[in-house]
């Protein structure tokens, strides 16, 4: 064990040496990667990652801004799609600001009431080898229900001292941020009531 920690610690020193010599970056930069899971109750999930930068001429650290893109679909229902963008020179220096947008939607939130009290009946939601239910009042979908999801948030960070380096050292933030969820009834398979449901 610790001959793997200290191989560890070696590797991440001559990684640090290395990664700082490289030259300065300039323009463009990217990268990216796929998402994929499964999990049995959303199906197989699929979709990217993306890192977008930009460096200007040079002379800034980490970036100039950056845009993070994320789309994300489950075979499922569910999708989540989110749009990020930090730009920690767009205003000046020591003033940084960044914003992210998200869309979520699932098209079988579990929902089971409000508060402890309430009730779960499991025969309500049997299905047959065919994924028929057998309750023919309830049906299978029904203790979910669609939900809708819109979330923006948006910080502004001001320098206030600095370090040695150049680097901020202690900031005031300020945010804001608003939400909109809209959850409706899921369609029962089961036969429709007097009170709708």
């Amino acid at each position: 064990m610790k001959r793997l920690f200290v191989v560890f610690i070696a590797i991440w020193i001559t990684s640090s040496f290395i990664f700082a010599q490289q030259k300065e970056c300039t323009g463009w930069g990217w990268g990216g990667v796929p998402a994929l899971n499964y999990n049995a109750d959303d199906g197989f999930g699929y979709g990217i990652l993306l890192d977008l930068f930009n460096y200007q001429d040079g002379g800034y650290s980490p970036y100039y801004f950056k845009i993070n893109p994320i789309i994300f679909f489950t075979t499922g229902g569910k999708q989540d799609h989110i749009l990020f963008f930090d730009a920690p020179y767009l205003l000046g220096r020591g003033m940084r600001f960044n914003v992210r947008l998200r869309f979520k939607t699932e098209d079988f939130y579990p929902y089971y009431g409000l508060g402890n009290d309430s009730e779960y009946n499991e025969s309500y939601i049997e299905t047959d080898d065919d994924n028929n239910s057998l309750d023919t009042l309830h049906g299978k979908h029904y203790y979910t229900v669609q939900s809708d999801e819109v979330i923006l948030i948006s910080n502004f960070q001001k320098a206030l001292v600095y370090r040695g380096d150049g680097k901020p050292k202690i900031s005031a933030l300020a945010g804001l941020g608003v939400i909109h969820v809209n959850m409706t009834e899921n369609e029962n398979d089961g036969i429709v009531t007097k009170y709708g449901y």
